[in-house]
């Protein structure tokens, strides 16, 4: 490139100053100290198993889960069973789904019952609901 004059010639040096006052002279050491992880919390020694999860109905809905054991709701909207093997005891619901195998639940009163899992034993004290058997082996009476 070819500047003509001395006014050019300065406004080229102090503009390529500019430019390289933004660059550091620091070396880039790709070897230099990394920084380590600190500790954090770990899960129990040994076999870990979650606690069964059962919530009381919130005003709308309730889960139960876990494997065995007794577990009863007394009243709300929609409870979701995911439990394996457990007496479940439900005062009314709207709806239910249930998830889980080998379960005997009674159900004092019911509009909607929907059976993914299998060999399921709901016994409806009240009207009949509409029932939606997408498993096998359950029964509902």
């Amino acid at each position: 490139m070819q500047i003509r004059g001395i006014a050019p010639a300065l406004l080229f040096l102090s503009a390529t100053a500019l430019l390289l006052t933004g660059c550091s002279g620091e070396s880039t050491d790709h070897a230099a100290e990394k920084p380590t992880a600190s500790a954090s919390a770990s899960a129990p020694a040994g076999d870990y198993t979650p606690a069964p999860y059962e919530n009381a109905c919130d005003g709308e809905q309730a889960v139960i889960s876990g494997t065995a054991g007794k577990h009863e709701i007394k009243k709300c909207d929609a409870v979701a069973v995911a439990s394996d093997g457990g007496k479940i005891t439900v005062g009314t619901a709207r709806t239910m789904v249930v998830e889980g195998s080998d379960n005997d639940i009674t159900v004092s009163s019911l509009k909607s019952l929907t059976l993914l899992g299998s060999n399921n034993a709901v016994h409806v004290t009240g009207d009949a609901p509409s029932v939606d058997d997408q498993g096998a082996g359950n029964t509902v009476d």
